[in-house]
């Protein structure tokens, strides 16, 4: 059960507080300052990317139906332009309500979509059967990490895997990248 208002009224307090500032300033990471002026800040909106990249408007439309319209269009317009920017071949939505067979179908995945859920257990399980495919340079994008204890609990469960290297909170999702070349975890909290 995710959180009332005033408490997500509080989380989003902290959050704000704790992050680093939206323009990159203070970041001493190349690879997310530039993740911060081009995906983050960037300008273009996700409609442009549908024209120019085939499978952005099948994505995004997965999305949407996997959340059941619950992302802001900001949030949308954001992952848009992270689809676009970093070019996924093999893509994947873990979801309750999509089967989980088109991740055992895929030989690697190049970045996942893990939609919210209220059960710890099953955010894990299909966290983890995407890890198992995922390469050194993949990424997954995590849906309402502050949502609920329960997503909060996932969040920073994702944060302790192995693979993972580096990691983003931005509020409303959060972000994390395999980064194999990356020797030292690193975890970011950037307002957005």
């Amino acid at each position: 059960m995710g959180y009332s208002t005033p408490i997500k009224f509080f989380k989003y307090l902290h959050y704000y507080w704790a992050g680093s500032n939206s323009k990159g300033h203070g970041i001493h990471s190349p690879f997310v300052f530039k993740l911060i002026q081009e995906q983050l800040n960037g300008g273009v909106e996700s409609t442009e990317f549908e024209k120019t990249t085939p499978a952005m408007r099948q994505y995004l439309l997965e999305i949407e139906q996997a959340t059941l319209n619950q992302l802001s269009n900001k949030t949308t317009r954001l992952i848009g332009r992270l689809l676009s920017g970093f070019h996924p071949t093999n893509f994947c939505i873990l979801s309750n309500t999509i089967k989980t067979s088109r991740v055992a179908s895929l030989q690697s995945i190049d970045c996942a979509f893990l939609v919210a859920s209220d059960s710890l257990e099953v955010i894990l399980h299909h966290a983890n059967s995407a890890f198992q495919k995922m390469h050194p340079a993949a990424w997954m994008i995590v849906q309402g990490i502050h949502s609920s204890a329960v997503m909060e609990t996932a969040w920073e469960r994702l944060k302790k895997n192995d693979q993972v290297r580096l990691t983003i909170d931005l509020f409303s999702i959060g972000i994390l990248f395999c980064r194999k070349e990356q020797k030292e975890k690193e975890h970011f909290i950037i307002r957005y």
